[in-house]
């Protein structure tokens, strides 16, 4: 069982696998270019939020700042809305909004 696949069934595992510290400090750098970018900007905007959440849906409207310590475990369904200082630990549960 690889830590990731440990990380996401809620057991012990070690946060300093290297696969795991790759997907952290990718979605860390793109929550930053996301927090630096202005709200007019927005194909910018949702190309970073289509890296950094694959699995959201269409006309959901995040507002920055935001955190995420991976981004890709969660999903959001069609029309979200997510207020400013969003943080997201996601690291055993996938959330569905």
């Amino acid at each position: 069982m690889t830590e990731q696949e440990k990380m996401l069934a809620g057991m012990i595992y070690d946060p300093s696998d290297p696969e795991l510290d790759r997907l952290r400090l990718k979605a860390h750098r793109l929550c930053k270019d996301y927090n630096d970018t202005y709200e007019d900007e927005k194909e910018k905007r949702e190309s970073i939020l289509k890296e950094l959440i694959p699995q959201m849906g269409e006309g959901t409207c995040i507002l920055s700042p935001i955190t995420f310590d991976y981004g890709c475990f969660t999903s959001f369904g069609k029309n979200c809305f997510v207020n400013f200082n969003f943080n997201n630990k996601n690291i055993n549960l996938f959330i569905k909004l």
